[in-house]
């Protein structure tokens, strides 16, 4: 198959899979699948009763998401989440807070994308987040009843971090040259000068902001590069 110009848009994994399948030669292709990693807090309330549900997320805290905090561990945005709950204890129904906090990561050559044997269906291999990423979300558990102290807060719950924030990205870094990534600040593969890597593969690390608005502007601009 040949053309002109060839854009592709199949998300970071299948994008990688198209790539690979194709024989390319960049030793980078597929490397650094990853995404944020993501904790709820059940946070218990004395004498307060919270909404009791409304939009899914209706606020941001960015009190951790940069400073000096970050050359030791990752960004953090915290979201204020009231999908609808109820606490199980008599009279207390509405007393709860729900808070989720997303940290970014680093992307890591072994969370990677290869070839299956169905060429339809790529392996996808992720060893797990770094331990930058780790650090800020242990630290997040120290620091958590600090931020709240303003709440008549009775006890906080940790829940176990989630499988998935459903942002997968990386496979098809964005660098200067092709030693250090796949694209380039135009979205154009650097080995295939008429090729378009689309989407969240071009992401350098993965920031705790949904990153839908970065990689559709990235994707506009590309269109703009390619006429």
């Amino acid at each position: 198959m040949e053309g002109e110009v060839v854009a592709l848009g199949a998300n970071a994994i299948f994008n990688a899979n198209i790539l690979l399948n194709s024989n390319d030669k960049n030793k980078l292709t597929g490397k650094g699948l990853g995404e944020q990693l993501g904790l709820d807090a059940v946070v218990y309330l004395r004498d307060l009763e919270n909404i009791g549900g409304s939009t899914w997320v209706n606020a941001n805290g960015y009190m951790l998401y940069d400073g000096e905090h970050r050359k030791e561990f990752a960004a953090c945005l915290m979201e204020s989440n009231n999908a609808p709950f109820i606490r199980i204890e008599s009279g207390k129904w509405r007393h709860i807070a729900t808070f989720r906090m997303i940290f970014e990561d680093l992307p890591q050559n072994e969370n990677h994308i290869a070839k299956g044997e169905d060429k339809f269906k790529p392996e996808a291999i992720f060893k797990g987040h770094s331990d930058y990423a780790w650090k800020a979300l242990n630290k997040m558990k120290e620091s958590l009843p600090a931020l709240l102290s303003r709440l008549p807060v009775e006890n906080i719950e940790f829940l176990e971090p989630f499988k998935t924030e459903a942002h997968i990205l990386g496979t098809t870094r964005m660098s200067r040259d092709e030693k250090l990534g796949v694209v380039d600040k135009n979205l154009i593969h650097h080995n295939y000068r008429n090729v378009f890597v689309l989407g969240g593969g071009s992401f350098t690390t993965f920031s705790p902001n949904n990153p839908t608005l970065t990689l559709s502007a990235l994707s506009m601009l590309a269109v703009d590069r390619s006429f």
